[in-house]
């Protein structure tokens, strides 16, 4: 996989990283008396955050391309993976179960 391709992955799952925060913020956070958290923010904030924790030892090593594929759907999955269970959570909360 070229280079130009990994890196417009990654930036799609930091898209939808930064999406999955603004949701999960409007659920959890807002209610609490917090401003909504735009987008554009969120992206920012995870930026931010990716910065000072740096760069992984595990991103640096020589992979195939397989690898990579597997890395990106992985990461997907995750991010989905979080999503539901902070809507699940949300859920039970509204519905008084929590």
């Amino acid at each position: 996989m070229g280079h130009i391709a990994l890196l417009v992955a990654g930036i799609l799952v930091g898209m939808l990283r930064a999406k999955i925060l603004v949701s999960m913020w409007a659920w959890f956070v807002v209610p609490l008396g917090a401003p909504d958290l735009t987008f554009a923010v969120a992206f920012g904030l995870m930026l931010t955050i990716g910065l000072v924790r740096g760069i992984s030892h595990e991103i640096l090593q020589d992979r195939g391309e397989g690898e990579y594929v597997t890395l990106f759907f992985l990461r997907v999955f995750h991010a989905f993976l979080i999503l539901g269970a902070g809507w699940i959570i949300k859920t039970a909360m509204l519905t008084g179960a929590g």
